[in-house]
């Protein structure tokens, strides 16, 4: 009863809503499954037919979600939107997240752990995976070995799995290495110990999500991953300090690195607009393969800029961009550090 209302809070707040409804279609999946195998193997018929009317309420389920998806201010657009970023060749292509995991740097090897055991404690179980678990796991892998960007959601949807069949592959061990008989003396549980691992696992886990919401050290990863020096020397430069409003002198466009716009908008929104930043949904491929043109110096990247009048660029010192603008008279340097450069157009005739 609460899924419904749940789906239209959902789809309002994130186009990831999309998910509940895969997950729904899973249930419908794996239901008509059992219920065929159920009639296939000849059971008998009153047996067979209950599944039914269970098929029937999810498939009612899914339908009040879809429709309760379909209340936005977009309406059907948003249950689309979804279909075109997996179908978009440009987000596809050059966003980061879409790519597929790289299982040769470390950040990846508790997923692939994950993944590793997950499968294997399916295989080992003396108990037949249902459809539903096999299911999930079966298409959240595949989601997550398509895009990095679903390994999180997939250790969510994976982590029951091994809790459940694992336990069950470790009792079969262990009633193997028990008595003659594969029977195991029983042994009571300690409470104590079970609270204590407990509340470590929860002091644990607070520790690490109050760490990185420290002021210092939010401002070291700024500083490490997004032009915050750059930003102050316009601020300064423009007459302002950082933290006060911006003066209407700052540049009014801004050709900026995709991973930057989010911060950018941040500390120079309203004066100061983006190229881009990294909602690249509604952007659309063209203007993802104009920036993607631009910052790679590739031909034709001039007319890119020429074409949407932006007077400045704030972007990596790296980058293929950064060195074309550095040999070219019509674009001066006005400063750059080890991580951004910021480049102005000068005037016509200077």
């Amino acid at each position: 009863a609460w899924l419904p209302p749940l789906m239209l809070v959902w789809a309002n707040c994130h186009s990831a809503y999309i998910i509940g409804l895969l997950l729904l279609g899973l249930e419908v999946a794996s239901a008509l499954l059992d219920a065929c195998v159920r009639e296939r193997h000849g059971r008998e018929s009153r047996d067979a037919l209950r599944p039914w009317p269970g098929i029937r309420l999810l498939l009612l389920i899914a339908l009040l979600c879809t429709l309760a998806a379909l209340l936005n201010p977009q309406g059907i657009h948003l249950l689309l939107m979804p279909f075109r970023t997996l179908g978009s060749a440009a987000q596809q292509t050059f966003v980061a997240e879409w790519a597929s995991p790289d299982f040769h740097t470390r950040e990846t090897w508790p997923f692939l752990g994950l993944l590793l055991a997950t499968w294997t404690a399916l295989a080992l179980s003396d108990q037949r995976p249902r459809f539903i678990d096999l299911l999930r796991a079966l298409v959240f892998t595949a989601l997550a070995l398509r895009s990095m960007r679903y390994m999180g959601l997939s250790a969510v949807v994976l982590a029951p799995l091994l809790v459940h069949y694992g336990a069950r592959v470790l009792r079969r061990v262990e009633s193997r290495r028990g008595s003659p008989g594969g029977r195991t003396r029983p042994t009571r549980g300690s409470p104590v110990l079970n609270w204590a691992l407990l509340t470590l696992v929860l002091v644990g886990a607070g520790l690490k999500m109050a760490l990185p919401l420290n002021a210092a050290t939010i401002a070291r990863v700024h500083e490490q991953i997004f032009p915050v020096a750059a930003v102050d020397h316009i601020r300064v430069e423009s007459g302002s300090s950082p933290g006060e409003p911006s003066p209407a002198i700052l540049p009014e466009t801004l050709f900026n690195n995709y991973g930057w716009g989010g911060y950018l908008i941040w500390r120079l929104y309203p004066d100061t607009l983006v190229f881009i930043d990294g909602r690249a949904d509604p952007y659309g491929d063209e203007l993802i393969v104009a920036y993607q043109r631009a910052i790679s110096a590739q031909p034709g990247w001039e007319e890119t800029l020429d074409q949407d009048a932006v007077p400045s660029a704030l972007i990596p010192a790296d980058c293929a961009l950064a060195s074309e603008l550095g040999d070219r008279g019509d674009w001066q340097a006005v400063y750059e550090d080890r991580l951004a450069a910021l480049f102005v157009k000068r005037p016509e005739g200077y």
